[in-house]
């Protein structure tokens, strides 16, 4: 008796190697969707911080600019700017804004040294840092230049 073969015989289903096969592609690929959503909140949170920093020392560049229009000039090497933003900042994942350097002009140049011979302008280096964040870490740095104000220089106009 001849038997005859159709389709339905030839379909025996999967199998185990198919199997192994398709579960090894499944796991690369949910592997690496895993990888990319971890480093994208990775870096979500460290341009946060990047903003955050940032927003905070031009609020204290601001907060110095009322202090020496207000007549606050300091002629020192550990000027007090800024009080009244520092007094108010309260972020425990940032270390306060400071003043991490002062130059004052000399005529030619904002030397790396501080010597309080000044003529009007000083140059201020304000940075802040990340606390607690050893995974990313972020310290900004901001430059800004103080002018002692026109209505208190008598040769000003």
């Amino acid at each position: 008796m001849l038997r005859r073969f159709d389709q339905r015989d030839r379909e025996q289903g999967e199998t185990l190697l198919e199997i192994v096969i398709a579960l090894a592609i499944l796991s690369v690929v949910v592997v690496s969707v895993f990888a990319s959503i971890a480093l994208g909140i990775r870096v979500s949170g460290l341009h946060r911080n990047e903003v955050n920093a940032s927003a905070y020392l031009k609020s204290l560049a601001e907060a110095i600019e009322n202090d020496v229009a207000s007549g606050n000039y300091s002629v020192s090497c550990t000027p007090s700017y800024g009080s009244s933003f520092l007094s108010t900042f309260n972020d425990p994942a940032f270390s306060a804004p400071t003043i991490s350097a002062v130059s004052f002009w000399n005529g030619t140049s904002f030397p790396s040294s501080c010597t309080t011979n000044t003529v009007g302008l000083e140059q201020l280096t304000l940075q802040i840092s990340t606390v607690g964040t050893a995974n990313s870490p972020v310290t900004e740095t901001l430059v800004i230049v103080v002018r002692l104000p026109c209505n208190t220089v008598p040769a000003c106009s």
